[in-house]
């Protein structure tokens, strides 16, 4: 995988592509951009690409549908602008597999912060599974770099979730951001303003149904992969409590 990164863009308004490409170049990403769904077909077909930006409602496509099936296929990164869209879009654009959401107008340093955060989650994951089976025990991670949650381990640093089975949680940027920030207040009942308020950066907009969303795919997903241990607890008409204790 390239240090560039390459984005393909779609939106229906040709500002907003010429906005995005001029944005990005500044720091060395490969921009593609289209303005029809006949467009974005010819060039997702055309190269490999690190990052989608997708807007939800388009003319001639389905945002949401394009989400769906870029995620079944593929592991690289979506961020979806949302200009007038509901709130219940961007929640569906999300449980959909969406990494992240960008309101319009955006800032364009918001907009380079939201995209280099993807793609490094996207190229550590492509270097975990490219990289060679480790012969020998990996050596600790150093102090303050990992939160251990019983039979889990969280390297914020590198934004890795593991089991003690050795299964790593796969979670997008905000559904760690969450994690994280639940791990760190462990035992305590937080509610979803203090979510909010912790993960979000300047122009980002985020509602409580959207921090549900988050922490709702995030139980599931460990629930998979360890279904007797529960770990969130949600606090009716409070918040959440991240919690070891199994009562």
């Amino acid at each position: 995988m390239s240090d560039r990164p390459r984005i393909l863009a779609f939106d229906d308004e040709v500002q907003i592509t010429t906005l995005l490409r001029d944005t990005l170049s500044l720091d060395g990403a490969e921009v593609l951009v289209a303005n029809t769904a006949a467009e974005f077909h010819r060039l997702h077909g055309s190269s490999p690409v690190d990052i989608y930006i997708l807007d939800l409602i388009t003319p001639d496509g389905n945002g949401l549908n394009l989400v769906r099936e870029l995620r079944t296929r593929e592991d690289a990164g979506i961020i979806i602008l949302t200009g007038q869209s509901s709130e219940v879009d961007v929640v569906l654009g999300l449980e959909l597999g969406a990494d992240d959401y960008i309101p319009k107008p955006f800032r364009p340093r918001e907009l380079r912060a939201r995209v280099a955060s993807v793609y490094r989650r996207v190229a550590g994951k492509r270097a975990e599974q490219s990289a060679p089976q480790a012969t020998e025990p990996a050596l600790p991670d150093a102090p303050g770099d990992s939160i251990n949650l019983g039979d889990w381990s969280i390297d914020v640093a590198a934004r890795k979730v593991r089991h003690a089975a050795g299964e790593r949680l796969e979670l997008t940027t905000s559904e760690f951001d969450v994690l994280v920030y639940l791990a760190r207040n462990a035992g305590r009942v937080v509610t979803r303003n203090q979510i909010i308020d912790a993960i979000r950066s300047e122009n980002w907009a985020a509602y409580d149904r959207l921090i549900d969303g988050f922490v709702s795919r995030i139980r599931r997903k460990m629930l998979v992969i360890d279904p007797d241990r529960p770990l969130i607890r949600t606090i009716r008409g409070v918040g959440y409590c991240l919690s070891l204790d199994p009562d």
